[in-house]
């Protein structure tokens, strides 16, 4: 029944073009819940960002290209990892118990899929890479805490 749940949110994230204000707080509560998770029970949990503002009109989660890229991300992780297109240029991981270095190959083995895609596909690849951030809980080694993701993804409150 649990795997049955979870097979059908894990085809709604996919069907999804770009994730609405409800879907993107329903993520940013899953990446809250994890890391309280990890740290109640000293396990790992990694967060990634794929951010591909430097394809511009062209990026591969604009509505033209984001189901194929969905599905790209969608087959190439655990049926554990959440996925959300946080908005036309960024996708995001959470990778429940992944440490920091488990999050490094996840996000080399996709970086590199979405390149092939693209060239695959016909499209212009960029001269430069698109940027990869990557936060772990308790590995303070990135540029960025998790809680700073999740400050982010939870909507401002309108006054």
């Amino acid at each position: 029944m649990l795997e049955q749940n979870h097979q059908l949110v894990r085809q709604e994230v996919t069907k999804t073009a770009v994730s609405t204000r409800l879907e993107t707080v329903t993520f940013a509560e899953r990446v809250g819940l994890e890391l309280n998770r990890a740290a109640r029970y000293h396990f790992f949990v990694s967060f990634v960002v794929f951010d591909f503002s430097v394809f511009g009109s062209e990026s591969p989660c604009g509505n033209k290209n984001c189901d194929q890229m969905q599905s790209l991300f969608a087959v190439n992780t655990r049926k554990v990892d959440e996925i959300a297109v946080l908005d036309t240029e960024r996708v995001a991981i959470l990778l429940p118990e992944t440490s920091r270095q488990g999050a490094e190959i996840v996000s080399r083995r996709i970086s590199d899929l979405v390149l092939e895609q693209i060239m695959k596909s016909g499209g212009k690849v960029p001269d430069a890479m698109f940027h990869v951030e990557i936060a772990s809980y308790p590995d303070a080694a990135g540029v960025r805490p998790i809680a700073d993701y999740l400050k982010e993804l939870t909507p401002r409150e309108v006054n």
